[in-house]
């Protein structure tokens, strides 16, 4: 699975995690937080697309890492605890910011 650059890592990437596929990520955002290159997926700079390729490339040529680098991520998902904690963040603060629209909302004077 590759993460680019705008698409929000808790969405996309933490889920790839969790099925225990091996990510390829760019180097933005929290992905270098996750993924540490070539020990649980590969980091590679935005704007390389050939070494964007080669990693999927590697990947794809290589089964034995794949599987081993996705069962690492899954416990290391698991260890942190971070999907469900990240998760019940997320619906806490959309129900503040639809708290603060309603308090917000102000009715035209007829």
């Amino acid at each position: 699975m590759v993460c680019l650059p705008g698409l929000a890592f808790l969405n996309q990437c933490l889920n790839v995690l969790l099925i225990k596929i091996a990510p390829v990520v760019t180097d933005v955002g929290d992905n270098t937080k996750w993924i540490e290159s070539g020990q649980n997926g590969f980091v590679v700079p935005v704007k390389r697309p050939d070494l964007l390729a080669e990693k999927i490339v590697y990947l794809l040529k290589n089964k034995e890492f794949r599987q081993k680098v996705g069962k690492a991520n899954f416990q290391l998902v698991e260890q942190r605890a971070i999907y469900e904690k990240e998760m019940g963040k997320m619906v806490k603060l959309y129900e503040e910011l639809v708290k603060q629209k309603k308090d917000f909302d102000i009715v035209p004077a007829m």
